[in-house]
């Protein structure tokens, strides 16, 4: 395996044909390495590594492009990585002929044997790291977190004991107060059944509300959407203000023609715990909030005062109202500080 990098104005381009098959542990290793300028990983071949293919840990503007991914444990793996990329890759799980070939008594069975998980094309992270970004000359750039473009995702529908095979798949070890703001978006990414991401896992993990924007619409599993639309944890909240969602496995819904941007409401967590809030539209349509403090039953947790609690809504463009109630009474609370999440346009 050999990296070869190359200074291009304010991108690094590492450009050489990297290999990496065949390993115990990482096929590929990259981190600690937050930069102003964009760092390319071109042309890597990463196969059939026991757990992370390609891991990258506590890093920025880094793109994985015109590479190729298969037969790994997580193929790829971010960790408190910001304003990340994956371009013109293929991703895939476990093909049966890969199977047929390491199955006793050549190998160790997959996905059954000792420290052999079910693939999972991308293990993505649920919060972002660091918020801003200061620049030398002192000004800030606010980071998103991945855009996947021209990605291709085969290999991980079995019926067999690698059934728990998906392709995304969710980090929800690292997380901050169970909410998700790794703002995210697909263009042009392909998946060859309706076993897209595993949102139940997240959910299960303590976060709820997933929200990834499909620019172009092409990852609807029903290939009926035309237009930027989102991937949605199924939950009611997530889908009130969206024009028509579909259910589909492993919790997840997907909203046609819906670009959400969430927006959160930040309030003081005394007296404030039967609280709920509800936003209303224009036209009448409600939803009702999810309360994501965590610290009520934590008499060291709640002495601090920025465990403050959280309701968020990701909506489409319009107007709407918000109310907060104590049961059937309408109240205020001593504070409530407005927090937009940055704009899901990756375009």
């Amino acid at each position: 395996m050999g990296i070869s990098c190359t200074q291009l104005s304010e991108l690094t381009k590492c450009a050489s044909l990297s290999i990496a098959i065949g390993n115990a542990n990482f096929g590929m290793r990259f981190h600690n390495h937050e930069q102003q300028e964009r760092i390319i990983f071109q042309g890597l071949k990463i196969i059939n590594n026991r757990f992370q293919g390609f891991y990258m840990e506590r890093s920025r503007r880094a793109t994985l492009s015109q590479s190729y991914f298969a037969g790994n444990g997580y193929g790829i793996e971010m960790r408190w990585c910001d304003e990340m990329e994956i371009i013109d890759t293929e991703i895939r799980g476990i093909s049966n002929d890969l199977k047929a070939l390491v199955d006793p008594p050549y190998y160790n069975k997959p996905c059954v044997s000792n420290n052999f998980r079910s693939p999972m094309g991308y293990r993505m992270q649920t919060n972002i790291h660091n918020f801003d970004y200061k620049f030398p000359d002192g000004t800030i750039s606010t980071n998103k977190g991945v855009r996947l473009v021209n990605v291709q995702f085969f290999d991980f529908d079995h019926d067999d004991a690698c059934e728990n095979s998906v392709p995304i798949g969710f980090n929800t070890d690292d997380k901050r107060d169970g909410h998700w703001d790794y703002v995210s978006s697909f263009t042009n990414v392909q998946f060859e059944s309706d076993n897209i991401m595993d949102t139940e896992e997240a959910d299960t993990g303590g976060v709820s509300d997933v929200v990834i924007i499909d620019v172009d619409g092409s990852s609807d599993p029903a290939n009926r959407a035309s237009s930027a639309s989102a991937l949605v944890s199924d939950k009611l909240h997530l889908k009130a203000f969206a024009t028509r969602c579909t259910s589909y496995p492993h919790d997840l819904a997907y909203c046609e023609g819906s670009c959400l941007r969430t927006v959160s409401f930040v309030v003081d967590q005394t007296g404030t715990k039967f609280f709920y809030a509800k936003i209303t539209r224009e036209d009448g349509t409600n939803a009702i909030g999810v309360d994501f403090y965590r610290y009520d039953n934590d008499a060291h947790q709640m002495q601090y005062e920025d465990n403050s609690r959280l309701f968020s809504f990701p909506l489409p463009s319009g107007k709407y109202k918000l109310e907060f109630f104590d049961g059937e009474d309408l109240v205020w609370p001593k504070h409530v500080y407005e927090k937009w999440g940055k704009s899901n346009n990756l375009l």
